[in-house]
């Protein structure tokens, strides 16, 4: 084995590492890509990993930031190519990295830096943008790594956003930030009684399940406009397999949330076992191309 070969797969594992670290649905999304493009998903999924992390792992907003200036000067400001580091050498080798456009990455990393100042937003349709903006630019990435351009689907705004949802919730339920639960919209918060810090702190209770609720119920009403990523009329769906899994399989989760009171988010989306991975997607209705 030669060095480089060496150093490629020591790459290639750490991002799997990073992906397994957060979201293990990118797993069963990477197996249903099309072939010519799956390789390159990897990295590209550590990367998202590694934005999570940036955004919720760490009780130390300086550190956070500090990562993120990094990563900005990689990725926008140098030359990314020729980086040290394994997730960007990987998306190199593989030719994701010349295929990523750079307006997409930076509003991922600017997700990152509001995600690590932001307010509270005030009603529901401040969280549903919230959320749509939080999963355009992956989705933007996702496509371009298959070969499409952004404009070449039809986002169905809703669909994101809960997508959105989902990603505000795991970080929340699996990070270690500070104020976890800072999206929660705050004339909810008003409504049923409660400051932020009940969210942990009292997560069983009936105030926190009825708010939580609430925002479930409006975000189905923001996936009714549509059924998810699709291409367009004369477009090649087959590029699309992955999205079309990624997308049953987070409505399943979802819907497995929607029964569970806050205290138990955690312990529904950690583990993540082939049975529950079948039952999602079995039951999914994006599960077959149209």
């Amino acid at each position: 084995m030669t060095a480089n070969s060496s150093s490629g797969d020591n790459d290639r594992t750490f991002c799997w590492e990073q992906v397994s670290r957060t979201n293990r649905v990118f797993r069963i999304s990477h197996v249903f890509a099309p072939a010519f493009c799956a390789d390159r998903l990897v990295p590209l999924y550590a990367f998202f990993s590694i934005c999570e992390q940036m955004a919720s792992s760490t009780s130390d907003e300086g550190i956070a930031e500090s990562k993120l200036l990094w990563w900005r000067s990689e990725c926008l400001h140098g030359d990314p190519g020729k980086s040290r580091h394994p997730v960007l050498r990987e998306m190199e080798g593989t030719g994701a990295l010349v295929l990523l456009p750079r307006e997409s990455l930076q509003r991922l990393l600017d997700g990152v830096e509001f995600r690590l100042n932001a307010s509270a937003p005030p009603d529901l349709e401040s969280l549903k943008r919230i959320c749509i903006d939080l999963q355009h630019p992956q989705a933007g990435l996702e496509l371009a790594v298959a070969g499409l351009q952004a404009e070449s689907f039809t986002g169905h705004q809703g669909q994101l956003g809960r997508a959105g949802l989902l990603q505000l919730i795991r970080e929340s339920a699996l990070g270690q930030n500070r104020d976890a639960w800072w999206w929660v919209p705050m004339h909810l918060l008003a409504r049923h009684g409660l400051n932020r810090d009940d969210i942990p702190r009292n997560s069983g209770s009936e105030n926190v399940a009825g708010l939580f609720s609430e925002i479930f119920e409006a975000s189905r009403l923001w996936g009714a406009d549509g059924d998810g990523v699709r291409a367009e009329a004369g477009g090649d769906q087959s590029r699309l397999r992955h999205l079309f899994a990624i997308n049953g399989l987070y409505s399943g989760q979802l819907s497995r949330l929607e029964k569970r009171t806050p205290d138990r988010y955690e312990w529904e989306l950690k583990p993540l076992g082939i049975g529950d991975i079948y039952l999602d997607w079995k039951a999914s209705p994006r599960r077959q191309l149209h």
